[in-house]
């Protein structure tokens, strides 16, 4: 069953999104592995947001949102995190 869920794990992160321009980031640094930091990347798309989120009147649950990005960090600076969301922005 690990195997299974590490590959399915993987094929996510690898996986091609489909590029919007109404992405909404959702950033995650809180899981330390000891001096590093995993940055997280959530996305929902807008449109999404709106027509079924919201029409439904609830919240966001786990399979309204796509994994973006996964990255251990040695350093969380603003100019990094700017940096990934731009690559994010160009490619997502």
């Amino acid at each position: 069953m690990r195997n299974w869920l590490g590959r399915i794990g993987l094929y996510e992160l690898q996986r091609v999104k489909e590029y919007r321009s109404d992405w909404i980031f959702i950033i995650d640094l809180t899981v330390e592995l000891g001096k590093q930091k995993c940055l997280v990347i959530l996305g929902v798309a807008q449109e999404y947001l709106e027509s079924v989120v919201f029409s439904s009147k609830r919240g966001l649950k786990h399979h309204d949102v796509q994994l973006l990005a996964l990255e251990i960090m040695d350093s969380t600076r603003g100019e990094l995190i700017e940096q990934k969301l731009c690559e994010l922005t160009d490619t997502a």
